[in-house]
């Protein structure tokens, strides 16, 4: 749990360093536009567009890595809840032997509900966390196109 948190940070780290690449190739592609040497600029522009490719990468690792710790600490709250839940059985059992109007069997279709309903949530969370952690395409635009957004900043 404590590696994923500190993957999780340097991630965090990694995607700050590539927003300042890419400020720094923005600010960089500006300055040789203004100087005439829009070739230059275009590279710059590239590259600004490589950055954020990878800062959206990294974005959704840390996304993963957040559902990863999520559900770690999900599943350390269940086992808890099962530890209660067995004391709880224990002592339902007590009451059985006991007694015979104890209504044991509705409460049980109701914990069946329950981890049918746990298990359905851990199923979405685990298809959400698939989809985040897929990677994004590289889509190189034209040096129009660049050269476009460059003139609109």
């Amino acid at each position: 749990m404590e590696r994923l948190k500190q993957t999780k940070e340097n991630q965090e780290l990694r995607e700050e360093d590539l927003d300042n690449k890419s400020q720094s190739s923005l600010n960089l592609a500006k300055g040789k536009l203004a100087m005439g040497s829009k070739a230059a600029a275009v590279r710059a522009m590239q590259q600004k567009k490589l950055f954020e490719v990878e800062q959206k990468k990294v974005n959704f690792v840390i996304c993963t890595l957040m559902a990863q710790i999520a559900t770690i600490d999900s599943v350390l709250n269940q086992v808890e809840c099962l530890v209660v839940m067995k004391s709880g059985a224990a002592t339902m059992e007590d009451l059985q032997s006991s007694s015979s109007k104890t209504g044991c069997c509705s409460s049980l279709e109701k914990v069946e509900d329950l981890l049918d309903n746990i298990r359905h949530s851990e199923e979405y969370a685990a298809e959400i966390a698939q989809l985040l952690s897929e990677p994004v395409q590289s889509v190189l635009l034209s040096d129009d196109e660049l050269l476009a957004e460059l003139a609109r900043l």
